[in-house]
């Protein structure tokens, strides 16, 4: 606030919960009666309560949701009078891509992204004034909702994303409120790797495919399994900071005092060796032999590769059949923004780049 007074900007700052209508009403009250205006709205309050589903209580719930949807719909009627230039919401991806432990959150953001919509409609029929924009932000590099370091290495990895710069973010701000859309999606990263993501060319896919078109390893099941036990125990142990020797992948996952730091950490050194995997996998199953199983059942061939059984077979065999990968375009980074009008089949994407 220090560096717009230093501007010449009149700052002030008043403390309340939006989400009790009394209060958001009397904020607004309190702004007509000093400035006599109102020019404009930014909705950027937001509660995390990270958790999967089945553990979160109702009051979690409520914490959640009651910001941006109470919150909102306060707001929005506390002003409906007033003739604003823009009523923005600060939505965030997890709205339209979803995120493993955050239900409640993505369904918050998803209201408000569906409720700048609605305004717009009411400012079609003059029952409301000001363009309503919702968007839905990454992760910032400076301020906002910061995550662990190893969160952020795992987007990076899955998706090829990365912190947005701020200055990048101010742009895309007043870019969405000239696109006439109500609402966009921001991005920042490797913009070939988040197009094939959020746009389904296909590339990741054919490459997976590819890969499990490659014939059945001539390994014994029982070695196989043995190895990646093995390998499995001490990865585990480097994880959880203890000895491989102590790990018995019988015993329930509880008993090693598996939290979702341990799991979010878990996640991520798995996926750098079997690609993408369900992040609920060790809460779907109680003990390390179970996930294993799964692995093993589902992923055969990347067990084989983490074992280093599959040398051991091309040496028996011969040499693979070559799979060709198109080339790749050069990466660089960007911003995307796809603006949606009126539904998803009428989605445009529009490119952003700072």
């Amino acid at each position: 606030m220090n560096d717009l007074r230093s501007l010449g900007a009149r700052v002030q700052y008043e403390q309340l919960d939006i989400s009790i209508k009394e209060q958001a009403d009397g904020l607004i009250r309190s702004i007509k009666g000093q400035y006599g205006k109102l020019n404009g709205v930014i909705h950027s309050s937001g509660v995390v309560r990270d958790s999967f589903l089945l553990r979160k209580t109702a009051e979690e719930l409520h914490q959640v949701l009651a910001p941006k949807v109470t919150g909102l719909v306060n707001l929005d009627l506390a002003t409906r009078d007033m003739p604003l230039d823009f009523f923005a919401l600060f939505s965030s991806a997890p709205g339209s891509l979803g995120n493993p432990g955050q239900a409640d959150y993505a369904a918050a953001n998803a209201f408000m992204d569906a409720y700048a919509g609605y305004r717009n409609t009411l400012a079609a029929v003059n029952r409301r004034q000001g363009r309503t924009l919702s968007i839905g932000w990454p992760l910032w590099k400076e301020g906002g909702m910061l995550t662990d370091q190893e969160t952020q290495d795992r987007m990076l990895r899955s998706w090829g994303m990365h912190a947005m710069e701020t200055e990048a973010g101010i742009r895309v701000f007043y870019q969405g409120l000239a696109s006439g859309c109500d609402r966009v999606l921001v991005v920042a990263g490797d913009a070939r790797r988040i197009r094939e993501k959020l746009l389904a060319t296909g590339t990741a896919a054919g490459q997976e495919t590819a890969r499990s078109m490659k014939a059945e390893l001539a390994v014994d099941p029982a070695v196989l399994k043995a190895e990646t036990v093995s390998r499995f125990k001490t990865l585990f142990g480097e994880v959880a900071g203890m000895s491989a020797s102590r790990i018995d992948i019988r015993e329930p996952l509880e008993s090693y005092g598996i939290d979702s730091i341990l799991i979010n950490q878990l996640n991520g050194r798995l996926e750098q060796i079997f690609g993408e995997l369900s992040k609920t996998l060790f809460y779907e199953y109680q003990t390390l032999g179970d996930v294993i199983e799964h692995l093993l059942a589902e992923h055969p061939d990347r067990c084989a590769e983490w074992t280093g059984l599959d040398r051991q077979d091309r040496e028996r065999s011969g040499p693979d059949e070559a799979f060709v990968v198109p080339e790749a375009a050069e990466d660089g980074d960007w911003i995307s923004c796809a603006c949606i009008a009126k539904g998803p089949e009428e989605a445009e994407e529009r490119l952003f780049y700072p």
